[in-house]
């Protein structure tokens, strides 16, 4: 009569409650903190799916791997039961994308295409990226993805570049190991300058693979120079379309078309100083060497420059600096260079020693050397000095040695044989 009551007790003993599934049924996938993203971005990167097996154990994984892509600054992951359904919420923090991206040779693929299919992998995608390292090894995975399914032959590599025109960094992922060099350029709207010699000055991309980052530094570089030196500022050029020769007709590699918009031409009209104090306004235009009407050539803005610091160097200033900015009127179609200059402190002669010589040589030597301890350091002087007593068997060396504290430059000449 006892063993009835004591299962009928061991039925209701406190605390016995149904075990909780070891597997769920996901449920819905919801996310807060959303600002760049959607909902289905982050689920799709989540690789979650409504109505698959799921314990709560496999959220630290989806978590971890999500984290992996750099395309998070943050992300944690809360759940709630209901029966054999669980729901999951992920609380994120979306990191600002501020890096330019440059994609250097995926010739397969128009640029239109691939920012399609990295946009399958890479939410949002827009030429830029978040700045970590995980996001850059997601980006290499992601490219290197959709090669392999294409069974495109080539290993995707990335590395920091600094863009020579803005100066700032930017994330360069290229394709290494094609073997696809440049089998042939066109340039195209050129009339100022010939296709021929824009192609000539552009050789160098023949000789080498096919890199579009190296052809618009190039474009942006020595061509763009090549039409500034004739007065033409405004001259653009496009972005390269690179081809591969697939057709009867074609180069067995890439075909590159470059496009040129030349602009007008502009001409002198002047320079407005800034920051000068020790020089006149009238000292430096006469230095700088053009005259209104002139073409505005790049070559003679720099030569011109060389000159101003030839000036300053005179007059002792042998830290003077200077930026110039052009600045082309359209509606005049003259340019003004704006010149901002940066003098340095006025510097004076220090101690003049002279090694190599005897005694008597050196007193010779000595006597031809008409700057005094505390004259205005006068580099022009010292540049003639050299050239004047130097001879077919004598070579002197000059080693200023700059004092900034004291403003003062000592000279050591050291004279040797040829």
């Amino acid at each position: 009569m006892m063993l009835p009551l004591l299962l009928l007790l061991l039925a209701w003993a406190p605390g016995r409650q149904p075990s909780a599934p070891a597997e769920f049924q996901l449920g819905a996938v919801s996310v807060t903190g959303l600002s760049r993203y959607t909902p289905a971005d982050v689920t799709r990167l989540s690789a979650l799916k409504a109505g698959q097996p799921v314990r709560p154990s496999d959220l630290d994984n989806t978590v971890k791997q999500m984290s992996s892509t750099g395309l998070f600054a943050s992300l944690k992951y809360r759940y709630t039961t209901s029966g054999n359904r669980l729901d999951v919420t992920f609380d994120i923090e979306e990191p600002p994308w501020s890096m330019p991206v440059v994609f250097d040779n995926f010739v397969w693929l128009r640029d239109d295409e691939l920012l399609v299919a990295v946009k399958q992998d890479v939410p949002t995608f827009d030429g830029k990226l978040p700045v970590n390292s995980e996001v850059t090894s997601f980006m290499t995975g992601v490219l290197q993805h959709l090669l392999d399914e294409r069974q495109i032959r080539g290993r995707v590599e990335f590395s920091l570049h600094n863009n020579q025109t803005t100066g700032k960094s930017q994330y360069l992922f290229s394709v290494k190991g094609t073997g696809l060099g440049v089998c042939a350029l066109r340039v195209t709207g050129a009339s100022v300058i010939p296709e021929s010699q824009l192609v000539e000055a552009a050789a160098e991309l023949t000789r080498r693979d096919y890199s579009r980052l190296y052809l618009t530094e190039l474009a942006n570089g020595t061509l763009r120079t090549m039409y500034q030196q004739r007065g033409y500022w405004r001259a653009e050029f496009r972005e390269p379309i690179a081809t591969l020769g697939t057709a009867p007709d074609a180069c067995a590699g890439v075909s590159v078309t470059l496009r040129i918009d030349e602009g007008a031409p502009y001409t002198w009209d002047r320079a407005e100083w800034r920051g000068v104090r020790a020089i006149t306004t009238k000292e430096l235009d006469a230095a700088l060497g053009l005259k209104p009407g002139d073409v505005a050539d790049v070559t003679k803005f720099e030569t011109g420059l060389r000159q101003v610091r030839g000036a300053y160097r005179h007059l002792g200033y042998m830290q003077q600096r200077s930026m110039m900015t052009p600045k082309p009127d359209d509606a005049t179609r003259r340019l003004v260079l704006d010149v901002t200059v940066e003098e340095g402190p006025q510097f004076r002669l220090g101690e003049l020693t002279i090694t190599g010589l005897s005694d008597q040589d050196a007193d010779a030597l000595r006597k031809k050397w008409t700057l005094k301890a505390g004259d205005i350091y006068d580099d022009s002087f010292i540049q003639q000095f050299r050239r004047e007593n130097g001879t077919s068997t004598r070579r002197l060396t000059l080693e200023p040695a700059i004092d900034a504290a004291r403003k003062v430059i000592d000279v050591k000449i050291m004279v040797g044989a040829r």
